[in-house]
């Protein structure tokens, strides 16, 4: 999902949670990092839906890597042979390698 999407839908459900309309805004009285926290950890337990996405999205890549004789993952290559792809690793100094 496009960033620009998936935060538009973190504003709409901001908007829907403090009562904003288009005529009018309310007092936002928490941040949305802490909406989005855990409610075990002082917040709401709304999900994020930027980091919701990135979560679901490292699971395909780990499925992906995990199982080569999965037929959905014969298909996504048959589909991108010869295509740039982003599923290429990056690594910082202090961390282990990630998939992007």
């Amino acid at each position: 999902m496009p960033v620009a999407v998936s935060t538009k839908l973190n504003s709409i459900m901001s908007s829907f949670l403090w009562g904003n309309s288009q005529d009018s805004s309310k007092i936002h009285w928490l941040k949305w990092n802490q909406v989005c926290k855990p409610s075990n950890c002082g917040g709401l337990g709304v999900a994020n839906i930027v980091s919701f996405n990135r979560a679901l999205l490292c699971k395909w890549f780990w499925h992906f890597g995990n199982e080569p004789e999965a037929l959905w993952r014969q298909v996504v290559e048959a589909n991108q042979i010869g295509k740039p792809h982003n599923m290429v690793p990056i690594s910082a100094e202090n961390n282990s390698s990630s998939w992007i």
